[in-house]
């Protein structure tokens, strides 16, 4: 039975018994305990418990996000055939991450249940300083974003994104986020030409996103963002980000920056009710 999440000592509990299990477990529930309590504030929440596995549902713009507590694959499996029995007309979309070729099992569980691979994500990570990154200027024309910017950055991001795969920010996470400081943008002739969000814990730095209007590029606009984002976080050990692992162009011009490839990719479930036969 599903039921709401309506407090993080419910979700706690719910994790606990699978891990209590005792054969151990897998999982794709990365989220912080800020997201978390997030989630669980904005009634958003919904999860399905089975003795050796349980499934946890966030309710997206028109569609479910879903992450998995499990002892093993097989009980993952049925408790995904107990989600889609119960959600049968819903949309849901699962981050599968893990280092190349340690996840087959998982991905297998979920594609036995009418999911199929909709993107992969591959991670790209720089460490400390890229000497050709930037000459230490601050530009004037990146500043940082202000409450009347977020409408304009939600909308320019819902333009260019695939919800399913690159995880667009809703207008609270962008308001978090532009109170937190961690978003630039750069604006010509009163519209938004482009605008960087990320994050910093401790000495790492995430590039959560970097995009400029189709109507500004190849004018400098990006190359201004990221050198104002690389000399806020200097002091930074390692920045992160994710790109679709197809976008060549996207993963030279990481390149040009001083990311390199690692390890860790992020398979991307969807499973559509119209996919299903």
């Amino acid at each position: 039975m599903i039921q709401a999440v309506t407090d993080a000592g419910q979700l706690a509990d719910a994790i606990g018994r699978v891990v209590r299990s005792g054969k151990g477990y897998a999982t794709n529930l990365f989220a912080s305990p800020a997201e978390k309590a997030s989630w669980i504030a904005s009634r958003t929440l919904s999860l399905l418990q089975e003795e050796q596995a349980m499934l946890v549902v966030r309710r997206d713009t028109g569609f479910h996000r879903l992450y998995h507590v499990a002892s093993d694959a097989a009980s993952l499996s049925a408790a995904l055939q107990a989600l889609c029995a119960a959600m049968p007309e819903a949309t849901l979309v699962a981050d599968l991450v893990g280092k190349r070729g340690s996840t087959g099992a998982v991905v297998d569980a979920y594609l036995g249940h009418a999911f199929v691979r909709h993107e992969r994500l591959q991670r790209m990570y720089r460490l400390a300083e890229h000497p050709s990154a930037h000459d230490g200027r601050i530009d004037a024309e990146v500043v940082q974003a202000g409450p009347a910017d977020v409408r304009r950055i939600h909308a320019l991001m819902q333009r260019q994104l695939d919800p399913f795969s690159e995880q667009v920010p809703d207008l609270d996470e962008l308001r978090d986020a532009v109170a937190k400081r961690s978003v630039l943008v750069v604006s010509r002739d009163s519209e938004l030409a482009g605008v960087l969000v990320y994050d910093t814990v401790g000495f790492t730095s995430t590039l959560r996103h970097w995009h400029v209007d189709p109507r500004f590029r190849n004018q400098g606009v990006g190359a201004r963002l990221i050198r104002a984002f690389f000399d806020l976080c200097r002091d930074s050990q390692r920045i992160l980000l994710w790109v679709i692992a197809g976008n060549d162009d996207a993963i030279a011009k990481y390149r040009h920056y001083g990311f390199r490839d690692d390890s860790l990719v992020d398979d991307i479930m969807l499973r559509q009710p119209r996919l299903v036969q």
